[in-house]
C-alpha cells in the first residue's frame, strides 16, 4: 500500500507515536474504533496524501460523477493535520458532514466538485470505501446503502491498489485563446 502511494507521488509525514497519537486517538473517540489498515495509513501519512497527478480509480460501482469509461477523480486524503497549503484536516470535514454521514460514514479524502470518499463504520459494510456524491441526501441504514452512495472498494487496501495516474489528454480542439485575468 505505501509502495503503491510512494508511486502516486505521495510523500510520507509520519504520526509521532505511530498508532497511540492522540490526533489518532481524538479521532477515534469521534469515529469509534477504526480499521487497522486506516490506523496505520495515518500512521504514514499523518498530514493527509496529495498526489503530484491527477488521479483517478475505477469503483465497482460508477458513481453519478464517473466519466463515460467510469472513473472517477481522487483529489487528496485528508490527515489528522494539515499539511503547508493543504486541503483541510479530517476533523474539519467530520464537523463539515455530520449530520449527513453522521456515524456510519467516515470522509477520508475528497474527490472533484466537493464529493467525499467514506469509509464505513458499523454493519455489514464495516471497512468498505463508498463515493459520496455531496449533492444527494445519501440514504441508508446499518446494513444497506439505498441512495447518493457508490461502492468504491472493498476496503482501503482494494482502494488504494485501484488508483491510477489519469492518462486521458483533455479535449481542446474547439479552444481558440485562453486569458489569464487575475
Amino acid at each position: 500500500m505505501l509502495k503503491k502511494l510512494e508511486k502516486l507521488g505521495v510523500a510520507l509525514s509520519k504520526l509521532p507515536n505511530g498508532v497511540d497519537n492522540p490526533l489518532l486517538k481524538r479521532l477515534e473517540g469521534y469515529s469509534g474504533i477504526l480499521p487497522k489498515e486506516y490506523c496505520d495509513f495515518l500512521a504514514n501519512f499523518s498530514q493527509g496524501a496529495e498526489f503530484d497527478s491527477l488521479i483517478v480509480y475505477k469503483g465497482i460501482e460508477a458513481s453519478p460523477w464517473a466519466s463515460k469509461d467510469g472513473y472517477d477523480s481522487l483529489e487528496y486524503f485528508y490527515g489528522l493535520s494539515n499539511s503547508e497549503g493543504g486541503g483541510g484536516d479530517i476533523f474539519e470535514f467530520i464537523e463539515m458532514y455530520k449530520d449527513d454521514l453522521r456515524e456510519q460514514w467516515l470522509p477520508i479524502a475528497s474527490s472533484d466538485g466537493g464529493n467525499q470518499i467514506c469509509l464505513c463504520l458499523t454493519g455489514k459494510m464495516v471497512g468498505q470505501i463508498w463515493f459520496w456524491d455531496h449533492e444527494a441526501d445519501p440514504l441508508y441504514d446499518e446494513n444497506h446503502v439505498i441512495a447518493g452512495l457508490s461502492l468504491a472498494a472493498y476496503d482501503l487496501k482494494d482502494f488504494i491498489y485501484r488508483l491510477e495516474i489519469d492518462k486521458e489528454e483533455p479535449d481542446i480542439s474547439g479552444v481558440k485563446k485562453v486569458v489569464l485575468d487575475f
